[in-house]
């Protein structure tokens, strides 16, 4: 079953209050009547996760459900100078064990394009004829 996650729906920080998602719901359907006939689904979407909300358990992170983006926060984090610290989205580097031969690359590149040219040829023939 595909579930939505309504903190996303309502652009709230996982966890927030039930005052701070009613806030959320009146801040977003306030400007749907001018959106026309598509403001319908997107209302229903903001009303069912403002009532997925308000009648889930009241401590949020015994759930195991709805998913938290991101998983941990702390891989977001910047360091002192401005870049990202190690973790998910800025791993450590890794080193090569041996360095590619030039000569090995360029021959599979040839291999690979010989391959694509014949494909692209044996697509454009039509069946032998007897």
């Amino acid at each position: 079953m595909e579930r939505r996650n309504p903190y996303l729906v309502l652009g709230l920080p996982f966890g927030a209050s039930r005052d701070e998602a009613v806030r959320a719901f009146a801040r977003r359907t306030k400007f749907l009547r001018r959106l026309g006939p598509e403001s319908r689904a997107r209302h229903t979407d903001l009303t069912g996760a403002l009532h997925e909300l308000e009648t889930a358990p009241p401590d949020p992170a015994a759930r195991m459900a709805p998913y938290r983006i991101p998983a941990d926060p702390r891989t977001a984090e910047l360091t002192a100078d401005g870049v990202f610290g190690p973790g998910v989205f800025a791993p450590e580097p890794e080193t090569l064990t041996q360095t590619p031969d030039v000569g090995d690359l360029r021959r599979a590149a040839a291999f690979e394009y010989l391959r694509l040219v014949v494909r692209a040829r044996g697509q454009r023939l039509g069946p032998p004829a007897p």
